[in-house]
C-alpha cells in the first residue's frame, strides 16, 4: 500500500530573519516544500534552482519535524528533518506583530501548504546548511564590477568556498573580468568574487597576496547618455 501521510510530533517553527551558508560540497537544491520528497524547483529550460557550496542564503522560517518516540531508537524524540524557507520581501514580518500572532499565522495549514522555496538544513544528523551568527557582506552589480588578474593560475570554484569543486583556472595575468557579486563572510579577510562568466574566485591567494585587483572606473566624466541629455536641455532653453 502507498503511504500518503504519517503521524509525527508537532514541528518546531521559528520565524524571523536567518542567514545560512551551504556546507554540502555538492551544493543544495531548492524544493517546492519542506521535505526531501518535495520536487526540485526548475526553470523552463529544466535548470535546477540551487545553491552551491559556500553560498549564503537568507531564510524567513525554519521548520523542524520530529519522529514519534516509538519510532526513534532508544525511545528518544530526535529531530529528523529541518528545512528553511527562503526569505522573500512578500514574506517579511513587521516588528509590531505579536509573537503569538506570528506563530499562529505561520503555524497555520494555509502557511504550510502555500507555495514556497525550501532548502534542507539537516536530516538524520547530516548537516547541509550552517547557520550564521552574523550576516555576510554582499555587494551586487548587474553590469559587473571590473577586475584584473594580477597573478595567474587562479582556481575557479563552483561556489565561494575552497571546499567547492574546482571547475576551471585563470591562466593569463592582466586578463580583465567582470564580477557580478562580492561576498565576505564574517571573520574572513578576503572577498569571494562571482564571475559573470560563471564560477567563483578568491580575491587573495593562500599565501595572503592579492590575486585580483579592482579596476576603478572614473566617475567624474559624464557618460554619453548624460552628455546627450545635457545637450538637448541646452537646446530647449535656447528655444524658450
Amino acid at each position: 500500500d502507498l503511504l500518503y501521510a504519517h503521524i509525527v510530533n508537532a514541528p518546531d517553527i521559528r520565524v524571523g530573519s536567518f542567514w545560512f551558508r551551504v556546507k554540502s560540497r555538492s551544493g543544495l537544491d531548492v524544493r517546492h516544500g519542506p521535505s526531501h520528497n518535495a520536487s526540485v524547483i526548475k526553470s523552463d529550460n529544466d535548470a535546477s534552482f540551487r545553491f552551491e557550496c559556500g553560498e549564503f542564503l537568507r531564510a524567513s522560517e525554519i521548520m523542524t519535524t520530529f519522529n514519534k518516540p516509538e519510532l526513534d531508537k532508544g525511545g528518544r524524540v530526535g529531530a529528523t528533518e529541518c528545512f528553511a524557507k527562503l526569505y522573500r520581501r512578500r514574506n517579511h514580518l513587521n516588528n509590531d506583530d505579536a509573537s503569538q500572532a506570528l506563530l499562529d499565522r505561520f503555524s497555520s495549514l494555509q502557511s504550510l501548504i502555500s507555495p514556497g522555496e525550501w532548502v534542507q538544513v539537516h536530516r538524520n544528523c547530516e548537516l547541509f546548511l550552517e547557520e550564521c551568527s552574523t550576516a555576510p557582506r554582499i555587494e551586487r552589480n548587474r553590469d559587473g564590477f571590473q577586475y584584473m588578474v594580477i597573478r595567474a593560475e587562479l582556481n575557479i570554484h563552483r561556489g565561494p568556498s575552497l571546499r567547492a569543486n574546482v571547475i576551471g583556472e585563470l591562466m593569463r595575468e592582466g586578463e580583465k573580468l567582470l564580477v557580478s557579486e562580492k561576498v565576505t563572510a564574517d571573520g574572513e579577510e578576503t572577498d569571494w568574487l562571482r564571475l559573470k562568466s560563471g564560477g567563483w574566485v578568491r580575491g587573495i591567494g593562500n599565501d595572503g597576496h592579492e590575486v585580483m585587483q579592482s579596476i576603478i572606473v572614473p566617475t567624474n566624466e559624464p557618460n554619453i547618455a548624460e552628455h546627450l541629455v545635457r545637450k538637448n536641455l541646452k537646446k530647449g532653453s535656447r528655444v524658450g
